[in-house]
């Protein structure tokens, strides 16, 4: 039984509460994770992923992004409310500045950061994306963090080739076939364009044949899931899994294997650049 805890951090300096939903491991423990929400989540979200992760020894730290958070999803209009709140500048930036925080007041060093929609470009801005494009005189890159995980990656479509260059980390990233973006914003071949020009080496790229955006976040009307649904949510995790033994752990992983890629490839595209 995966025990859990709701608690909750207050930053003064940005007169801002944090609620944290943290996942608490079942074995020894042999890694941190924080894991950031899409729009719309909460920190009661992806607990299939925070249960699978707490499982095999990782605590998981799942924050709620005020602003961006479940709240909206009470507007009269959720959908408008989500879109506008996603273009506003602090919404961009206050998820970043969350993890930061939680960080320092927990004494997290070493972490393996992860996110889902917004919560990949949280994650890649973390790792050390450029936004001085969006004008933003700010870096929120932090050595804190050791790996990350980003499942449907939030692009940079304005000159990409550059917009990665600072980051260094190892990156799991995770998409679909059909995982555009309900507002709009991306086309589900964007997805990839983190991994295709982030230069350095570490990077595992998975596409999924029948994903959709929602089926990462375990999202399906009267939680109805497929059987496809389940076989993407399982290897969502187990390729997380291998990623983080090889990484985090520094321990046997069958990532790199033939085994692993036979397992995988029937369901999805398997890239690497190591």
């Amino acid at each position: 039984m995966i025990t859990s805890e709701i608690t909750t951090l207050f930053d003064k300096a940005r007169n801002r509460e944090i609620p944290l939903k943290i996942y608490h491991p079942k074995i020894e423990q042999v890694g941190t994770v924080i894991f950031s929400h899409g729009l719309g989540g909460s920190c009661e979200s992806y607990k299939y992923y925070g249960e699978y992760l707490a499982a095999h020894g990782y605590k998981s730290i799942h924050p709620t992004h005020a602003g961006i958070d479940a709240e909206l999803l009470k507007e009269k209009r959720p959908f408008q409310a989500l879109k506008a709140a996603s273009e506003q500048h602090n919404n961009q930036i206050d998820p970043a500045l969350d993890v930061k925080f939680v960080m320092d007041e927990l004494g997290l060093e070493n972490i393996i950061m992860a996110g889902h929609s917004f919560g990949s470009y949280t994650t890649l801005l973390l790792a050390g994306q450029d936004v001085s494009k969006k004008g933003y005189g700010i870096d929120l890159s932090d050595k804190r963090l050791s790996q990350a995980i980003v499942m449907s990656p939030h692009a940079v479509l304005q000159n990409p080739e550059k917009a990665y260059d600072e980051i260094k980390i190892p990156i799991l990233h995770i998409t679909g076939k059909f995982d555009d973006s309900p507002f709009g914003f991306f086309e589900p071949i964007q997805r990839r364009i983190p991994f295709d020009n982030i230069s350095c080496g570490n990077q595992y790229l998975v596409i999924f044949n029948d994903a959709d955006h929602m089926v990462f976040a375990a999202q399906r009307r009267g939680n109805k899931f497929s059987a496809k649904d389940i076989t993407v949510m399982k290897l969502t995790c187990s390729a997380s899994l291998e990623f983080l033994k090889k990484y985090a752990q520094k321990a046997d992983s069958a990532l790199d294997s033939p085994e692993f890629a036979a397992t995988i490839t029937p369901h999805a595209i398997f890239e690497r650049k190591i």
